[in-house]
């Protein structure tokens, strides 16, 4: 028998940023229609392949 597929793993990240910076992030994000979610795993990903430098 098949089994089903596997759904894909999320962990809860639990950090302390800047509340006016949180602020402007999600207000940035509500504008071009992208969930903060998205474009925070966008950045983590674009950094593991070394395009994003901090």
């Amino acid at each position: 028998m098949a089994g089903t597929p596997k759904k894909p793993q999320v962990i809860k990240l639990d950090f302390f940023v800047d509340k006016e910076l949180y602020d402007n992030f999600v207000r940035t994000c509500v504008k071009t229609q992208y969930s903060p979610k998205v474009v925070i795993e966008r950045m983590m990903r674009k950094y593991l392949d070394g395009q994003v430098q901090i």
